[in-house]
């Protein structure tokens, strides 16, 4: 992945505008910083602030009026989402928001998935890739893999209208036991950007979730690439018992 610092001056400008945008420090009908004021903040020229300004014209995020400046013309909303290490919450999400399934087959998997599903010698591996969609607008860029005597039960059918989380216990015949994730900061390359139609670059909330079996096998390995302008994630924490 691309390190924002790498990234075409326009693009960061891009980025920056974005981000206070969708983080409300600018509301619809707010003026955008004049070209003078974001030369001057990004020591860049007038035609590359005119091009960052371009791209966020084209989304219908800004509007330019002549002889005003431009202005703040789209919300960009958020979906909130609790995340308090349920189940039930998981299912919640997504249910409540709708998947198209990008690809749907059998892999060699790479060295590093099979360590992280704690397979042995070469075994393929069902490779599911999906987008997921709110309010029209896709925020989340997920990849599954699931061993080949796990995903052998589930079809593209099932993928396209439950989750996997799901399916591995009504499908699959599995007794979830838990699941470990990590969190980590990301920005979108060619392929995330395009999926999810944001400039290269764009800041992701990475998340790798292993899914254990109640006889600590691991399942199923999700990863997915969230657009933090359009999900945030609730951690609740209890100070119960603490003296």
């Amino acid at each position: 992945m691309k390190e924002i610092e790498d990234l075409p001056l326009y693009q960061r400008i891009r980025i920056q505008l974005y981000k206070i945008i969708s983080s409300n420090v600018l509301k619809v009908g707010d003026a955008i910083p004049t070209e003078d004021a974001l030369m001057k903040r990004f020591n860049a020229s007038r035609t590359t602030v005119r091009h960052a300004m371009s791209d966020l014209v084209k989304e219908g995020i800004i509007i330019r009026k002549p002889g005003k400046g431009s202005f703040v013309c789209k919300k960009i909303a958020k979906t909130n989402v609790k995340l308090q290490g349920s189940y039930k919450d998981l299912l919640a999400v997504a249910k409540s928001t709708l998947a198209k399934v990008l690809r749907f087959e059998y892999v060699e998997a790479p060295p590093e998935i099979l360590k992280e599903l704690k397979v042995k010698g070469i075994k393929r591996m069902l490779r599911i890739d999906r987008v997921r969609f709110a309010y029209n607008t896709p925020f989340l860029y997920s990849i599954n893999y699931l061993p080949e005597d796990v995903g052998q039960f589930l079809s593209k059918k099932d993928i396209e209208d439950r989750p996997v989380a799901e399916l591995l216990s009504k499908k699959c015949h599995l007794v979830l036991k838990s699941a470990v994730q990590n969190f980590n900061a990301t920005v979108a390359d060619d392929l995330m950007a395009d999926i999810l139609k944001v400039p290269i670059g764009f800041p992701l909330l990475e998340i790798k979730r292993i899914t254990l079996s109640s006889e600590d096998r691991p399942v199923n390995l999700f990863w997915g690439y969230f657009r933090p302008d359009f999900y945030v994630f609730t951690a609740t924490f209890s100070y119960e018992g603490i003296e």
